[in-house]
């Protein structure tokens, strides 16, 4: 084979390369809108108090580093947080196992659902990029004190505040107390990216809520 037809067929699989490359990333793209579409239709569900009555949720599970086998979860989830600074809407499930933070955002194990009630502390993990891209908690790094986090229920759409963050162990779970006469939110994801050998949690407090 001539050095000529070597460049040749050397630029043909380049540019097979590129168009697989470019054709992959955009049906990622398609997806991610597609979810975070199904999500904001589940919201304004919650919203206008149509969605059909979901079962309790449970005290979640811990973070875990692999995804265990499980039976599939509902699409929707039993909440929605959003996230306006960072354009994310994301499914809230009842645990934070492999299988949940693949589609959303996981509750923490002992730690409350997110509700109006004074002396709550809640715990919402999730991914830093992976199969949802920009639908994570990728960017909650650049949250600052007073910007808004919004979750909605089938209870209550609750606005929380921003007051700080800071990094964690993996496994430190001091920070998850319950305090008298403050209802909290906590965001969980591994840092730094994509090394992920600790975690950043970003704390915010209510500072609003109405009951649907």
């Amino acid at each position: 084979m001539s050095a000529r037809t070597q460049t040749k067929l050397a630029i043909f699989l380049g540019l097979i390369l590129i168009l697989g490359s470019a054709g992959f990333l955009l049906f990622q793209s398609l997806k991610t809108r597609e979810r975070k579409a199904a999500v904001e239709a589940f919201e304004k569900e919650l919203e206008e108090g149509l969605a059909q009555e979901a079962p309790s949720p449970q005290e979640g599970e811990g973070p875990q580093e692999e995804e265990e086998a499980q039976e599939p979860l509902p699409p929707s989830g039993l909440g929605v947080v959003r996230i306006d600074k960072l354009g994310v809407v994301l499914p809230i499930y009842g645990d934070a196992s492999g299988d949940s933070l693949a589609q959303g955002a996981g509750l923490v194990q002992g730690t409350d659902f997110p509700g109006p009630y004074p002396g709550t502390t809640s715990v919402l993990a999730a991914h830093r990029g992976g199969r949802q891209e920009t639908q994570s908690f990728m960017h909650i790094d650049r949250l600052e004190p007073g910007d808004l986090i919004q979750v909605t229920s089938q209870e209550a759409s609750l606005t929380y505040e921003v007051v700080g963050q800071q990094v964690i162990e993996p496994r430190d779970w001091s920070h998850f107390d319950r305090q008298e006469g403050k209802t909290r939110l906590f965001l969980l994801t591994c840092h730094p990216y994509p090394k992920n050998n600790k975690r950043l949690l970003l704390e915010a407090q209510l500072i609003d809520s109405q009951a649907h």
